[in-house]
């Protein structure tokens, strides 16, 4: 449960490298709290992201977006 938290906190200024390990992650624990962050300050890159992990193939994936 750490790697979301340490993504969130040292991954803000690098958002290509931390949205590749969010998606990656988030398969085996939840990411949907330290997306957030993300999604604030990245939104115009994020929403479209968020629409493409709806449909991603692991559930856990798919419960970030909401």
């Amino acid at each position: 449960m750490f790697f979301p938290d340490f993504i969130e906190v040292y991954g803000l200024d690098n958002y290509t490298i931390s949205v590749k390990a969010f998606e990656r992650i988030t398969q085996f624990t939840s990411c949907e709290f330290a997306v957030r962050p993300f999604i604030i300050n990245y939104s115009a890159a994020m929403i479209p992201k968020l629409f493409e992990w709806s449909n991603h193939k692991h559930a856990m994936v798919r419960k970030t977006c909401y």
